[in-house]
């Protein structure tokens, strides 16, 4: 958990198949390769700070972390003891297309898994444009969170995506976010057992 990476300490590191040299990232980085090479069809990752992004992101795959207490996490290791304060992880698919991913919350939701397993909320399915299709919407972007600056790549698909919606007439609202480093240390308080003494006096150290 929180390195980025899938290394395991009997098999050894998961790699890219895309590039040996390169991780799959982490921490759901065996399921991010395996549908990269088409070994599967569909995965299904947890996450809660990127474990099912970061390896879509690195692989070449799609995935989606839907918000918390929506699909079953039953039986799965959480990162903190049932009753403790912390931050729910999330289960969600890695596939090879968003259609996919979308047709498994489809078929999961509707089976109402609420029923079956108490760390679901009785929430229905439902596509947002059923119901819902604004001609035009307003959408906030960040495209740095002022601490990290984002990747080229990440920066160039941020801009593509800006110049795509404001040419189908969406109205793109720039968002600062607050101190992003302030919450990132009330976030490592509840990863860590000294409530983020060591840890979090390195990133502030590395950082300044």
């Amino acid at each position: 958990m929180m390195t980025a990476d899938s290394d395991n300490n009997v098999y050894g590191r998961t790699l890219n198949p895309n590039n040996t040299t390169l991780t799959a990232g982490g921490s759901t980085g065996g399921e991010g390769a395996l549908v990269a090479l088409r070994g599967s069809i569909l995965g299904v990752g947890t996450d809660i700070a990127g474990s099912i992004r970061i390896p879509s992101s690195c692989c070449g795959t799609y995935g989606f972390k839907p918000s918390s207490q929506r699909i079953p996490f039953a039986e799965q290791r959480d990162q903190v003891p049932d009753g403790m304060p912390g931050i729910a992880p999330s289960a969600g698919p890695i596939a090879t297309s968003m259609r996919a991913c979308q047709f498994f919350l489809k078929t999961v939701l509707e089976a109402k898994p609420s029923q079956f397993d108490d760390s679901v909320l009785r929430i229905p399915y439902q596509h947002i444009f059923d119901t819902f299709q604004p001609e035009r919407l307003r959408i906030g972007i960040i495209q740095d969170d002022g601490l990290y600056t984002p990747t080229p790549p990440i920066r160039r698909g941020l801009h593509e995506s800006i110049q795509k919606l404001k040419a189908a007439g969406h109205e793109i609202i720039p968002i600062k976010l607050p101190n992003v480093l302030q919450n990132m240390h009330l976030t490592w308080d509840f990863f860590s057992l000294d409530g983020c003494e060591v840890i979090c006096f390195k990133i502030i150290s590395d950082t300044y």
